[in-house]
């Protein structure tokens, strides 16, 4: 492999590694979204639960 090969994968690697982290905050995004949400449920239930 010549210098520029190896710079070529050093770039497809960095490309590969960069949006593997934009993935993992998209998935830590969603997942804060579906806790806030599931929190939010449950606080009206306990609520709904109180009244009942």
């Amino acid at each position: 492999m010549n210098d520029k090969e190896t710079k070529i994968l050093e770039d497809e690697f960095g490309d590969i590694h960069r949006l593997m982290e934009q993935a993992g905050s998209c998935i830590r995004l969603v997942k804060n979204q579906l806790d806030a949400e599931s929190m939010e449920r449950n606080r009206k239930r306990e609520a709904e639960e109180k009244k009942g």
